[in-house]
């Protein structure tokens, strides 16, 4: 015997499965795409050391050496300003680290970027003295790589 509430039932039973089934399919990959994501943020420090040049506005480049500590947990970058002014990683992926960060004022600034890949960085630090209005700046291009530890 033909019962039409069963079938109705039994329909709506399909249809309910089906849509859960079509949101699992849906929502799934997005989550697994973002723990991969997660997996692939850094999440302590990067120790670099570096060589290359600093420029002046009006002086030839002069050679420096020196030492920038990436901390992507805190999203900041040290070793190009005073601790006081914190230098923020705006972006970063696989390739580029990219920061920026000025004081309190804003009397000075500075922007720059790391490859990742190649060590290559470029940092320009820009400063506006307050009695004179006059603007100098300062060119890092640097040849960066991860330090080790020695013990």
């Amino acid at each position: 015997m033909f019962m039409p509430h069963m079938a109705l039932c039994s329909s709506l039973r399909y249809g309910l499965a089906m849509a859960l089934i079509a949101r699992i399919a849906v929502v799934t990959p997005l989550m697994l795409l973002a723990l991969a994501a997660l997996a692939a943020e850094p999440a302590g420090t990067l120790t670099l050391a570096c060589q290359g040049a600093r420029k002046t506005d009006d002086a030839n480049p002069e050679p420096i050496s020196m030492s920038i500590i990436v901390n992507f947990a805190a999203r900041i970058v040290t070793g190009f300003a005073d601790e006081d002014y914190p230098v923020t990683i705006t972006r970063f992926d696989n390739v580029y680290i990219s920061f920026s960060g000025s004081d309190k004022s804003d009397s000075w600034r500075i922007e720059g970027s790391i490859d990742r890949v190649t060590g290559d960085t470029v940092a320009i630090s820009m400063w506006r003295n307050p009695t004179t209005g006059e603007v100098s700046s300062l060119e890092y291009t640097l040849k960066c790589r991860p330090t080790q530890r020695t013990f």
